[in-house]
């Protein structure tokens, strides 16, 4: 079956969680498709508390230009 992604798209594939404190998400897969400028940005926290309220997390972001 064709899966058709649009040009440009960053697409995050890691394991399959149910729950945040299942285990950690690593590693993460990044699928990257050329052909546009794409932007993709990945948020993590501690998942188990409200710590992100006072500036605990992580952004990450990874761009694609042509």
């Amino acid at each position: 079956m064709p899966l058709y992604v649009k040009a440009g798209s960053i697409i995050p594939m890691g394991p399959f969680l149910q729950y945040t404190s299942q285990k950690p998400a690593d590693p993460i897969e990044l699928r990257i498709y050329p052909g546009a400028d794409g932007k993709f940005e990945l948020y993590e926290d501690e998942g188990d508390n409200y710590n992100y309220e006072k500036g605990k997390y992580a952004d990450h972001t990874v761009c694609m230009e042509r």
